[in-house]
Formats: C-alpha cells, sequence, structure tokens
C-alpha cells in the first residue's frame, strides 16, 4: 500500500470502548500543557493485502477520541490501552488531522516559536498521506504541508500593517546517511553545522523565498520528483529516505523595530520496514538497513530523554536525530503523528509504533520566542532607559532636598538620626557612580553601534563590488556561451561537409561501378562479335561488319572518355569545395579556440578576484558575527546593570522611605516634648513672676526702716528669751547701735 494513499484511503470504523472507567492513566492535556512533545494517532484503512491476509482489525478506539486499546492480551493477561492527545480513526479527513495536529503549532510560530511536525510510523502507513496528501492541488485530501502553507499566507494578509514578514523554504532528504537537497540535487552530501546565531541548520541549503502559496506548491512538486522513491512488497511507491521541509518566517515590527523569527521543521520520516514482509534486496536492503538504524537511533534518544538516569543523549549518532536536536527536548514545540494500520496482520510493528509514541509523550520541550534585538530596537531601548535615568535623577535630587531640608529642620536630632542620614548620602553616591557607569556603558554601546554602522557600510559596499563582479561574470559567460553556440555551428557545418562527401564518393563509387559495367558488356559484345564472324554463314560482306564492330568500339571509347571526364570533374570540384570550406572553417575554428582561451584567462583572473571578494566578505561577516556577539553580550551586561541598577534604587527609595517614616515619627515626638516643654515654661513664667512679686512686695515692705531702739528691743528680746553664741556673734557685727557695745 503506497503512503500516497487514493481517495478512499479513510473509512469508517465503528469499533469503540467507554474508557471513563480506565484508571491511573496519564492525562495528555496536562502533558502537553506542560510543553512535552504532543502526540496524535491515525489509522489507516485495510488494504487488498490485509484483507487478503484477514479483515479482522486488531485494535479498538476509545469513546472519548483519546484512547485505544489493542484486543490482543499482551504478557499481563490484559488488553493494553494506549492514551494520547487525539487518537484518529480510518474515517478521519485530512482537515481534521491538520487542525488538531498541526495548525496550533503553526499559529506558534507565526508568533516566533520553532515548531515541528513528524510523522512515524512503518512502511505504507499513511505518512506521505498525511504530510502531503496524494495531490497538492485536491482541496479536500491535501495534506499538512499545503495547507500549513495556505494558513501562514492567510495570516500573513490578516496582519496588522506594522507587521513585515519574510517567508523561505528548504526541502532536503537524509538518503543512505547522507543529506541531499532536493531543490539543487547536484550539490552532493550536505553538511551539519551549529553557531550561536543560527544554532543548529544545514550549511548551503537552498532556502528560496516566497510570497504566495502557488510559488510553493511548485518548489514542492520539483523537490518531491527529486525524491529518492521505489517499489517494495509493502508499498509501490515506498519513501526511501527521510524528507525534511523547512519553513522559516521572519516578521519586523515597523512601530518597536523589533523582530521575530519562527522555523517550522515538517518531517515525513522514511517507514520502518520488515525485510521478510518487504522483500528488500541489494539496494533496496541497504537502503532498509540505514532507515532502520536512524529510526532506531531516533528511538534510543527518546528513551534517554525520558528515562531520567542517562547522562549522554546520542544526538549525533545520526543525521536526522541531529537536525532534529532542538525538536526534542529543546527550544520547539513538538508534535509527533503515528499512522498506524488497525490489520491483524502488522500487529506487532502497530503495537511497536504506539509503544514509541508512549515514550515520545514524557519528551519536555522548552521553547521560547526567538526575538532578536536589532540596532534600531536597541537605540530605542537606550533612549527609554535614558529617560527613565533623567526621571530617577529627578527622583533623587528631590529626595535630596528632602533629606537636606529634613536635616535642617531636625539639627537636634539624635546621633542615631544623623548616622541613618550618613548611610542615606552613602547609599546616593553609590547610586551616582553607578549612573556615571552606566552612562560609560551606554557610550561604549554608542560606539559599538558605530563600529556596526561602519561594517554594515562596508559589507553593502563590498556587496555592490560584488554584484558589479557577478554582472561581469555573467556578460563573459553570455560571451563563451556565444562563442560555444558559434564552434557548435561550425562543427555542424563540417559535419555537414563531412557527410556531403562521403554522399560524393558513394556517387563516384556507383559511377566507376557503371564504368566497370560498360566496359563489361562492351568486353561482352566483341565476344559475341567475334563467334558471330566465325561461327555464321556470311550474310554481309566481311568489311561491313568490320567497320560496324569500329563503330560501335568508337561509340563506347566516347561514352568512357565522357564518363572519365564528369568523374574527374566531379572528384576536382568536391577537392575544391572541401578544402576551401575546411580551410575556412579550420581558421575560424582556430580563431574561436583562441577567444575561447583569451576569455577562459580573463575568466580565471575575474574568477580568483571574485574568490578574493567572497573571502573578504567572508571575514567581514566573520567580523560582523563577533560584533554581534559582543553586542549581544554587551546587551546582556546592560541588562543586568540597568536590572542591578533598578533593584538599588528599589532598595534605596524603601529605605529612604522607612527613614522618612523614622523622621516623621520622630518630629512627631519632638513636637510632643517641646510642647511639654513649653508648658513648662508658661509654668516657669507665671512662677517666676510670683516669685518676683513676691519679691517687689517684700521689698516694699523692707524699705520702711524701724527706728534703732525698736529694733535694738527686739534683738534683746530674743536674747533674753534665749539667744544663742551665734545670735551674740551676729550681734557683734549688727549695724545697729548697741547699749552693750563697749566704748573707747
Amino acid at each position: 500500500m503506497s503512503d500516497k494513499t487514493p481517495q478512499s484511503f479513510f473509512k469508517r470504523t465503528s469499533n469503540r470502548f467507554n474508557t471513563e472507567q480506565l484508571e491511573n492513566e496519564r492525562n495528555p492535556e496536562e502533558d502537553s500543557a506542560k510543553g512535552n512533545v504532543k502526540v496524535i494517532c491515525r489509522f489507516r484503512p485495510l488494504n487488498s493485502k490485509e484483507k487478503e491476509y484477514s479483515e479482522r482489525s486488531c485494535i479498538e478506539f476509545g469513546s472519548d477520541l483519546k484512547s485505544v486499546r489493542m484486543l490482543t492480551q499482551s504478557d499481563a493477561g490484559c488488553l493494553p490501552v494506549f492514551n494520547f492527545d487525539r487518537v484518529f480513526s480510518p474515517d478521519s479527513s485530512q482537515a481534521e488531522v491538520y487542525e488538531m495536529a498541526a495548525r496550533p503549532v503553526v499559529e506558534s510560530v507565526l508568533e516566533g516559536f520553532n515548531g515541528t511536525i513528524l510523522a512515524y510510523g512503518q512502511t505504507s502507513s499513511g505518512k506521505t498521506f498525511t504530510m502531503s496528501g496524494p495531490s497538492l492541488d485536491d482541496p479536500v485530501y491535501r495534506g499538512i504541508i499545503p495547507r500549513m502553507v495556505k494558513t501562514v499566507f492567510q495570516s500573513i494578509q490578516e496582519a496588522d500593517e506594522h507587521l513585515e514578514f519574510a517567508v523561505k523554504v528548504g526541502y532536503c532528504e537524509i538518503y543512505l546517511e547522507k543529506i541531499k537537497d532536493l531543490f539543487n540535487p547536484s550539490r552532493g552530501d550536505l553538511k551539519i553545522m551549529e553557531d550561536r546565531t543560527r544554532g543548529i541548520f544545514i550549511e548551503n541549503l537552498t532556502e528560496e523565498y516566497v510570497s504566495q502559496e502557488e510559488e510553493v506548491y511548485q518548489l514542492m512538486k520539483m523537490g518531491g520528483k527529486n525524491r529518492e522513491v521505489a517499489a517494495t512488497n509493502m508499498n509501490e511507491g515506498s519513501s526511501r529516505s527521510h524528507a525534511i521541509f523547512i519553513l522559516t518566517i521572519s516578521q519586523s515590527n515597523t512601530t518597536d523595530m523589533s523582530e521575530k523569527t519562527g522555523k517550522l521543521y515538517l518531517v515525513d520520516l522514511a517507514g520502518s520496514e520488515k525485510i521478510s514482509k518487504t522483500g528488500a534486496e541489494g539496494k533496496r536492503l541497504d537502503e532498509a538497513k540505514k532507515i532502520n538504524l536512524s529510526l532506531t537511533t531516533l528511538g534510543l534518544v527518546i528513551y534517554s530523554l525520558t528515562d531520567g538516569k542517562s547522562t549522554h543523549v546520542p544526538y549525533r549518532d545520526s543525521k536526522l536525530t541531529r537536525i532534529l536536536q532542538e525538536s526534542l527536548g529543546g527550544n520547539s514545540k513538538t508534535t509527533l503523528i503515528l499512522t498506524c494500520s488497525p490489520s491483524s496482520y502488522n500487529e506487532q510493528e502497530t503495537i511497536s509504533t504506539l509503544r514509541f509514541g508512549i515514550r515520545a509523550k514524557s519528551i519536555k520541550n522548552k521553547p521560547k520566542i526567538n526575538k532578536e534585538f536589532t540596532v534600531a530596537e536597541l537605540k530605542l531601548l537606550l533612549a527609554k532607559a535614558q529617560e527613565e535615568i533623567k526621571q530617577k535623577e529627578i527622583k533623587i535630587g528631590l529626595l535630596e532636598k528632602r533629606a537636606i531640608d529634613s536635616g535642617r529642620n531636625s539639627s537636634r536630632d539624635t546621633e542615631e538620626t544623623s548616622v541613618n542620614e550618613n548611610d542615606l548620602q552613602g547609599l546616593i553616591q553609590e547610586l551616582e557612580l553607578e549612573r556615571e557607569h552606566l552612562a560609560e556603558e551606554i557610550e561604549k554601546n554608542n560606539e559599538l553601534s558605530q563600529d556596526l554602522a561602519i561594517q554594515t557600510a562596508r559589507a553593502q559596499s563590498l556587496a555592490r563590488e560584488n554584484e558589479e563582479v557577478n554582472s561581469k561574470l555573467m556578460d563573459i559567460l553570455f560571451s563563451m556561451q556565444s562563442i560555444e553556440d558559434k564552434l557548435q555551428d561550425s562543427e555542424e557545418a563540417v559535419c555537414k561537409l563531412t557527410a556531403k562527401n562521403e554522399n560524393l564518393k558513394k556517387i563516384i563509387d556507383s559511377l566507376q561501378e557503371a564504368l566497370a559495367e560498360a566496359n563489361l558488356t562492351i568486353s561482352k559484345k566483341e565476344m559475341e562479335m567475334q563467334n558471330l564472324l566465325l561461327n555464321t554463314t556470311p550474310i554481309k560482306d566481311k568489311e561491313d561488319l568490320i567497320a560496324e564492330v569500329k563503330n560501335l568500339r568508337e561509340k563506347y571509347q566516347l561514352q568512357e572518355e565522357q564518363l572519365k571526364a564528369h568523374y574527374s570533374r566531379i572528384i576536382q570540384d568536391c577537392n575544391n569545395a572541401k578544402a576551401e570550406e575546411i580551410t575556412s572553417t579550420s581558421i575560424e575554428i582556430n580563431t574561436l579556440i583562441e577567444e575561447k582561451m583569451q576569455l577562459s584567462s580573463d575568466l580565471r583572473s575575474k574568477f580568483d578576484v571574485i574568490y578574493s571578494l567572497e573571502q573578504k566578505i567572508i571575514q567581514k561577516d566573520q567580523e560582523f558575527q563577533k560584533i554581534e556577539i559582543a553586542k549581544k553580550e554587551y546587551e546582556d551586561h546592560m541588562k543586568g546593570k540597568v536590572s542591578n541598577l533598578e533593584k538599588s534604587f528599589g532598595q534605596l527609595m524603601k529605605k529612604m522611605a522607612d527613614d522618612l517614616s523614622a523622621y516623621k515619627q520622630k518630629c512627631g515626638i519632638y513636637k510632643e516634648r517641646a510642647l511639654k516643654y513649653k508648658e513648662r515654661c508658661e509654668k516657669l513664667k507665671e512662677r517666676l513672676s510670683e516669685i518676683r512679686q513676691k519679691i517687689r512686695d517684700h521689698r516694699g515692705t523692707e524699705n520702711k526702716p524701724e527706728s534703732p531702739q525698736k529694733q535694738h528691743a527686739q534683738i534683746v528680746k530674743k536674747v533674753k528669751g534665749g539667744g544663742n553664741s551665734r545670735l551674740l556673734g551676729l550681734l557683734s557685727f549688727s549695724a545697729f547701735s548697741s547699749p552693750y557695745k563697749r566704748k573707747d
């Protein structure tokens, strides 16, 4: 059964079982949401050979459309059940498979993700039918690839006006572990390369830019004719190679100058084969060995990715797995389509395919948008960062002013407050240093941008020179083609002359034969005449007979001379014509050969110039790539710096806010203290006023003097009443006169 299955490929199958009772089964939707490989299973109907063997189906479909059960007991004594993201029965349409299996991946690629769709299964299980369909022009039975192309160009037509797209396609196959360019098969075995910018890619693979669906279809038809296809006992049109169709979509946003690139791999794997069934031998056997070997390596890679113990994944053991490295456990959204036969004749192959899919479901990919920063976008980001820095400088200035004002208003704060202010000032100084450093980095970035612009201009200049050289080369090639045409015309003329000469030789030979026959006839006639003269009775006179014989002989001699003269003229004319033609042709050929040698010399010198220019272009391209790498590293460094600066600024703002809150609390405390001090001062003032009033009152009473006698009497009274010696001493110093005082 061919992978290019006829239109009656899918028929309705009613075998269903209720899966609601199944327990302890994995949820496919949860796996897909986590970035796991999405696995779709599709069954084709029985073909004529399988029906001859048995019309019994070996599978049963679940009612949830996500599970399939084998009707043969496993070693554990139960019917094995396999759960996938979706299971399609033979009655499913091409459109249903595309909408479920491929459209989400295609839409992700349009958003800038990488995507991969693989078709895996035994030979003659319907892989090529699913991926390409029996005809690219059939709207009902066309496969995933042509439907994907239509989706891409429809989405581009419906996209916003500020988005610009570029689409290019490549087509290759892996045949006998050699990579063949299906757009240019003469290139031979292509190499797989890897670098930081492009990742893993096929070197020198022809990629054609396309602007509409029809262009892609024409390229697919051209590449399909170059594929390795052969008949086996299982499939009349068996694919003998792994085919990979690569579609790259680049989009640029004219508003923010951003760029995104999504790459889609559409892989039609060659089918696994059992030699006993396919009957492969000779070249077909070698092909089957290589196919099975690469599929075995694919299985080992999947096993290493999912067993949780392997430290090495053998991507490099096969060119297929090397190309699909990002698709299996890397940066890609991947869908695996399992194509199976429901026939009991292929039961073991079907079980093997389903087990392969179950293990592949456990692969965890890490898809991300492939966004590239352009120089214009970097300039916008730089301007934005400068604006943010300016705003932050303004905020810092305001905070510094507030801090200074707060310092002036709180000059009587405690030593702790001074320490906090010093810390804040230190943080501000650190932020200022960081800002200066960022300005230096921005200046370096500007220098790099200028260098990049210079290198770009040089590359453009070299490209223009290369175009001029190519134009001259095309002129030389046209001249050489003209010379080749003239040389070919001359060779054709020589061939014609040679043929004409051969014809003349044939004519001369025929004339010589006619002359020989005439001579023979004359001889016969002479013999007859002599016999007549000797054997017959004389009817006439002997002299008359002799005269007649002479006349006949003269006539024959005359004819012979005429023939010889004619023959000589023909030979002379042929020789002259041939000599003149050959001479002129030889001269022209020699002239053309000299011109060709001169042009070849000029061409070699031009090729040397082109080679030198190509080397310069390669060198400049390498320098440009180095600049791109340095720019990317610098961007990462700048992003880290900006992130650290924002983090430091956030911490500073938080600390300043905390300090400001603390200042406000302390100011409140100081205000309360000041109010208390004010109240105490008021009370002290009132008390001081009272004391002053009492002093004034007391002074007023003291200003009325008593008579000395009265004062003295009071003192004496006190002394008599029991005054002590101290009081008596005081009396001795009294300003008043005393009767006890001794008079000199």
